[in-house]
């Protein structure tokens, strides 16, 4: 009878062991599935993040082919007018502008993605160097004037 409460005891162990190991298997492969999804929920983040960005851009870019008299001004350090319609639709555009390359700024602070790390910096430096407008809505951004 001893012999067998010891026989069963040492089942019991064994089993319980077995349940344990594979408890622990089964977590282990829970938590990589669980990681795995939360990459693919953050690559899926960046990937609209960086979207709405380039869709704000492009819609930019739109104006400059309905009005492609405005292009030399954000292109071609061509000077704005000093009044006019002309005159405000630059600054309303140089506005607009401001407010997507500064989002596409703080997207490339967050999502290091090559395309953007690499190209959206290089973007914002030679749209400031030429264009006098866009160069003068940043300084009322910061100055806290023009908005």
């Amino acid at each position: 009878m001893r012999h067998t409460v010891e026989m069963l005891t040492t089942i019991a162990t064994i089993g319980g062991l077995a349940g344990v190991i594979a408890s622990v298997a089964l977590l282990a492969w829970q938590t990589r599935a669980v990681a795995r999804q939360t990459e693919i929920s953050n690559a899926i983040a960046s990937a609209s993040v960086i979207n709405n960005t380039t869709s704000s851009l492009r819609q930019i870019l739109l104006l400059f082919v309905e009005y492609p008299e405005l292009r030399p001004y954000f292109y071609e350090s061509k000077l704005p007018p000093s009044r006019g319609l002309k005159r405000i639709r630059i600054l309303t555009v140089a506005e607009m502008l401001a407010d997507i390359l500064e989002e596409g700024l703080s997207v490339d602070r967050l999502v290091r993605t090559v395309r953007i790390y690499e190209e959206w910096p290089l973007y914002c430096a030679d749209m400031l160097s030429t264009s006098p407008a866009q160069m003068k809505s940043c300084y009322n951004t910061q100055a806290g004037g023009g908005r």
